[in-house]
């Protein structure tokens, strides 16, 4: 038999509790139907005794189970031995029962007066509704933490970690039992671990602290984190919790606006300057153009020089326009051969050699690397003398790989191999060979002049293997 709550108005305010209550005398009966339908989250099956509750299957559906057992003591002994027996049968229990019955067993509440039934079953629901609301509140804080864009990090003072989340598990590339098995030591970074006293001190001053620091990955690898310490209770005992936000983003964004910076700053003073120069220059000879009695000759001359310093103009605002976009997009992975033979159709050069391995060649580079191949070009055209071939080639070094471009012109002079790299030196505008360091050295990339004086220029370009990949021919 059921017995469903009252059905008023009001719907039940959580899930409803269902009551097995096994016995018929009406005296143990009462007090359960008048505190069921009392109350809309509770609701009651009876069964008459233990067989009929097991063969209509009640145990299934009932969250509390009670027993009048004050005729005697075996139908409890009997849904003791069941209850250790069979799982369907361990659910939260009370004997209404003669004194002296709680010895059967210390888990299960004893009644031994009828008119305590209606109380136990209160006792039960309030006890109920307490847990259901720890479990919720503990399974809304176990969301927070393992669904967290932060690596969380907790850990006894001096100790290894006793919870962690799974953004600390991915970041730092460990499972959570290695993870577990660790200290905060042993994934701080060198400058961390001499700072330990001095934040220590802090937390326990201030009760929390906050700092950048990085973290160190199961690979080797180092991350920039940003963290946050407070003294925790974890479990009824003093613990650390740790909150680390990767802040590689930031960093990386931090370091390009102070590139940005620098190079803008370095940028207007380079144009301004040489721009200033070169005006200076074409004032000077418009005025000697301008002057009375200068032959033709000399004339045409001057016109020449102004047309040059014009030239030095535009090619002054390219470079800049080159420069101002440098590193200002992601690098990415470029066919080298390919950018090469793109680069070529803008020279007239009698013979320029791509080595056929070129073309499985990707680099990763700043997209302005094309830039990088135009500027080779042209510096070999420009200051050659004579140049009739540029081989483009690569070779191995050690666990590096060598882009060579080399030419068979007159090559550059011992003294001048390293300057030749300086912004503004060179005959011409001094800004092509400074630009391909710069574009180069945003990935790691080095550049050096290697070739024999009289011999023709040679320009290596050194990739470390992140630089580099074959692509399946």
């Amino acid at each position: 038999m059921t017995i469903p709550h009252s059905g008023g108005e009001s719907p039940p305010s959580s899930e409803v509790i269902c009551i097995l209550a096994i016995g018929s005398d009406h005296e143990f009966l009462e007090p359960l139907r008048s505190a069921v339908l009392g109350n809309p989250n509770l609701s009651l099956i009876q069964a008459d005794s233990l067989n009929e509750a097991v063969s209509n299957h009640a145990f299934r559906e009932c969250n509390l189970v009670i027993i009048d057992t004050r005729e005697g003591p075996e139908v409890a002994i009997r849904y003791l031995r069941e209850s250790s027996a069979h799982e369907l049968f361990a659910k939260p229990t009370i004997f209404v029962a003669f004194e002296g019955a709680s010895a059967f067993h210390t888990e299960i509440e004893v009644v031994t007066d009828t008119a305590g039934i209606a109380d136990a079953v209160i006792r039960f629901v309030d006890r109920n509704r307490h847990e259901h609301t720890l479990a919720e509140s503990e399974r809304m804080y176990r969301d927070l933490f393992d669904k967290s864009g932060d690596a969380i990090f907790i850990h006894e003072p001096g100790g290894k970690f006793i919870a962690v989340n799974k953004e600390a598990c991915s970041n730092l590339g460990y499972t959570k039992e290695e993870l577990l098995q660790l200290r905060p030591e042993d994934i701080d970074g060198p400058e961390s671990k001499e700072k330990v006293k001095e934040r220590t001190s802090q937390l326990l001053l201030k009760g929390e602290v906050e700092f950048e620091a990085s973290h160190k990955r199961k690979d080797g690898s180092s991350c920039p984190v940003e963290i946050k310490l407070r003294k925790f209770s974890y479990i009824g005992r003093p613990a650390i919790i740790a909150d680390a936000r990767d802040i590689s983003e930031r960093k990386r964004a931090q370091e390009n606006l102070r590139r940005a910076n620098e190079k803008l700053t370095l940028l207007g003073a380079m144009t301004r300057h040489d721009i200033s120069n070169r005006l200076a220059s074409m004032k000077g000879y418009i005025g000697l153009w301008e002057q009375d009695g200068v032959s033709d000759s000399l004339k045409d001359r001057y016109m020449q020089k102004v047309k040059e310093s014009l030239e030095a103009i535009e090619e002054q605002l390219r470079f800049a326009g080159d420069y101002q976009k440098a590193g200002t997009s992601d690098p990415i992975w470029t066919n080298a051969g390919e950018t090469i033979d793109s680069v070529i159709k803008s020279f007239d050069l009698q013979d320029v050699v791509v080595s056929p391995d070129l073309h499985q060649l990707e680099l990763y580079a700043d997209p302005m690397l094309d830039r990088v191949f135009w500027n080779l070009l042209d510096n070999a055209k420009r200051h050659g003398n004579g140049v009739t071939t540029v081989r483009f080639y690569a070779e191995p070094r050690g666990d590096r790989l060598v882009l060579v471009v080399e030419d068979d012109g007159q090559g550059i002079p011992e003294n001048e191999k390293e300057r030749i790299f300086e912004q503004g030196y060179g005959r011409h505008t001094g800004m092509g060979l400074f630009l391909i360091k710069e574009v180069l050295a945003i990935t790691g990339i080095s550049v050096s002049e290697t070739g024999v004086h009289g011999e023709g220029a040679r320009f290596e370009m050194a990739l470390s293997a992140g630089n580099y990949r074959f692509r399946p021919s």
